[in-house]
């Protein structure tokens, strides 16, 4: 319906011309914008820059496995994929399940690695876990939060995980 249509049929009481006309008809005084703080403008560059630091992050873990001992790359490889998860809650664009998947894959590859060698199943649920984390944590758009879901736009943040790997691979 449009705006006359729903008067006419008695779900509407009027159209509001502009928020002066509001202000007037509520009888409240005119309010100023709210305006983001330098604290939300960082957290909304860093889910932005998710991409990029799963590159890094996930690059320097690799660099780190195939070196001996802990080192530089191993903690880059931390800070930076605690940036994508943690940059994703305080933004408000997160719902746990990126995090959530993303600890149960890294549990599921030591249970791989330490529990069941060479059983492939325990591995292969890890890295699909991982995988969706990693597509979640992508996805910088606000859920709601009265609904469970997978992102609004899980094929695409599947794509631009893909490019990712292809990135982290050269």
């Amino acid at each position: 319906l449009t705006n006359t249509e729903a008067k006419d049929f008695g779900f509407s009481q009027g159209t509001i011309e502009g928020l002066d006309s509001l202000y007037s008809l509520l009888n409240v005084k005119k309010q100023e914008a709210i305006k983001a703080t330098w604290s939300e403008n960082l957290v909304r560059m860093l889910a932005q820059l998710s991409p990029i630091l799963i590159l890094i992050g996930l690059g320097s873990l690799y660099i780190e496995i195939k070196t001996p001992g802990f080192g530089i790359f191993g903690l880059l490889g931390i800070v930076c994929l605690a940036f994508v998860f943690g940059g994703q809650h305080l933004a408000g664009a997160s719902n746990h399940l990126g995090l959530i998947l993303f600890i149960a894959g890294i549990v599921l590859i030591l249970v791989e690695m330490v529990v069941l060698p060479g059983t492939w199943v325990a591995g292969m649920l890890g890295i699909i876990c991982f995988i969706a984390a990693l597509a979640i944590s992508t996805d910088i758009t606000v859920p709601d939060k009265n609904e469970f879901t997978l992102g609004n736009h899980f094929a695409e943040n599947i794509k631009d995980l893909l490019y990712i790997s292809l990135g982290a691979m050269i």
